[in-house]
């Protein structure tokens, strides 16, 4: 009797363990993190591509985590513009100064300042949506797809 009930008992522990291991060789194989100007996966590293959109094209099978990423590339484009604006308000401000135009220049120096000062906030969201991203790919891999 014992040995009819250890017989199913030992192959749902085989099926069950090549199962994991399947899962376990898939997370391995599709598993991504961030590495300075790129990513690295199945230990190959890779450049992230102009605004990420190499590192984009990872978060296909992934929802949640594309949805993550759209809102990183929103915030960094807002960085990027809040940053342009402040740097050419700069250098305005400095060209004005150095034709000794004084009432604009302090306007445009500060202004440029300021906005290059505002565009840190979106900048940092935007790298931490892009972290939480990969951690999110990396979490879907561990949930079995139904076929």
């Amino acid at each position: 009797m014992k040995s009819i009930l250890l017989l199913p008992f030992t192959l749902f522990l085989f099926f069950s363990s090549a199962d994991a291991q399947t899962q376990f060789d898939k997370w391995h194989k599709e598993t991504i993190y961030l590495h300075s100007t790129g990513y690295v996966k199945e230990g190959k590293k890779y450049r992230r591509g102009f605004f990420n959109q190499k590192l984009k094209k990872e978060f296909k099978d992934s929802p949640i985590a594309a949805l993550e990423f759209r809102k990183s590339q929103k915030n960094m484009n807002t960085a990027i513009i809040l940053t342009t604006l402040g740097f050419a308000s700069y250098i305005f401000g400095l060209d004005q100064a150095l034709k000794e135009k004084e009432k604009s220049t302090s306007i445009f120096l500060v202004g440029g300042a300021v906005l290059t000062l505002a565009s840190l906030p979106f900048s940092i969201r935007s790298s931490n949506q892009v972290h939480r991203a990969v951690w999110m790919h990396n979490g879907d891999l561990l949930i079995p797809k139904e076929k």
